[in-house]
């Protein structure tokens, strides 16, 4: 997907095993956000939303934080 938007793919990074009910204990997808914050990407690119999350209040805490800092997600099953 990433190529199809001409996009790079700079890393994979995964919480496995780990429930998306909040964000405790999610190491990878706060690295994830640390690089992008820290200027290395422009988008956090997810597979499935419920994979980020599961709470409403949660991702919409996320969208703020990316708004507010520049930048963007790519939810791909929701085409967004």
């Amino acid at each position: 997907e990433c190529e199809r938007r001409g996009r790079a793919l700079l890393t994979i990074l995964e919480d496995a095993g780990v429930s998306a009910k909040s964000m405790k204990n999610r190491p990878s997808l706060e690295a994830a956000i640390t690089l992008i914050e820290a200027g290395g990407a422009e988008a956090l690119v997810v597979a499935k939303l419920d994979r980020l999350s599961l709470s409403m209040l949660v991702f919409a805490t996320l969208m703020d934080r990316a708004k507010k800092n520049g930048w963007a997600f790519v939810l791909l099953d929701v085409g967004f």
